[in-house]
């Protein structure tokens, strides 16, 4: 059964916004800073005295860099969610008359990725307050709890749909 006519520009499309994104965010790297600014860690303080001690020491450069990169994150965010999402519905679609169970596996996988992209926008919008000097529990806690649940969705949902892809691949090409 060949993929909907939608199905290939959608996969193009929703990979060469991540890819634009993901360029974008790495062509505005980090300026000369030491200690180096380091976004996972600032993600992942989880305390008022941790994110406060990543701020001093990167200073006003480190933090106007952070509040740039988590404004570029945002596309990023929009691209991966988009095709990871697509990606794992297609898997779900291609899969359900001969794989039902992993058609059903593809939804739910589906359904973290739209949960990956959901709780990094909550994490960047926990940041953005925690940057307006707003340094208190609730916003470093809701930021990391974010940031492990993205990775975590993420760490499962990216490969279980390029391993899904190649195996889709494998298998119509038989």
């Amino acid at each position: 059964m060949a993929p909907p006519l939608f199905a290939r520009p959608t996969i193009f499309a929703g990979a060469a916004a991540t890819a634009l994104a993901f360029a974008l965010s790495i062509h505005f790297t980090a300026p000369a800073i030491t200690p180096k600014v380091d976004i996972i860690a600032f993600e992942l303080a989880g305390t008022p005295d941790s994110a406060a001690a990543l701020l001093h020491a990167w200073g006003p450069v480190g933090t106007t860099y952070l509040r740039q990169s988590l404004w570029l994150d945002f596309g990023l965010i929009l691209g991966y969610t988009v095709f990871l999402t697509l990606a794992c519905f297609l898997l779900r679609n291609r899969w359900q008359n001969q794989r039902p169970a992993l058609a059903t596996l593809a939804n739910l996988v589906g359904a973290g990725m739209l949960l990956a992209g959901t709780c990094d926008v909550l994490e960047n919008l926990a940041l953005f307050q925690v940057l307006a000097s707003s340094i208190n529990p609730t916003w470093t806690a809701l930021a990391a709890v974010c940031a492990r649940a993205k990775f975590t969705l993420l760490l499962v949902g990216a490969p279980f749909t390029w391993l899904g892809s190649l195996l889709t691949l494998a298998t119509s090409q038989a």
